[in-house]
């Protein structure tokens, strides 16, 4: 099964990563990452964000994340 999701390159494109400064400052590669904070890393597994996210869309009104991402995904991850 091959699930699609929306790369970052294709999110940028479009201008829909939110809150581009933070992750300039807190991502992965931040220049406040990791010595103050890391938004998108952790040892635990109960994370609110993936480690390998990079940044954060914004999605249309009432999709729900099933729409978005696919029900393929959501079965794939359940």
């Amino acid at each position: 099964m091959r699930l699609l999701i929306p790369s970052l390159i294709f999110l940028e494109a479009l201008g829909l990563c939110l809150a581009k400064a933070t992750t300039v400052q807190f991502g992965r590669n931040g220049q406040r990452c990791p010595g103050e904070f890391c938004l998108f890393q952790s040892k635990t597994k109960n994370l609110l964000f993936n480690d390998n996210t990079e940044c954060l869309a914004k999605i249309p009104g009432k999709t729900t994340s099933e729409k978005y991402l696919g029900k393929e995904y959501v079965i794939a991850t359940e």
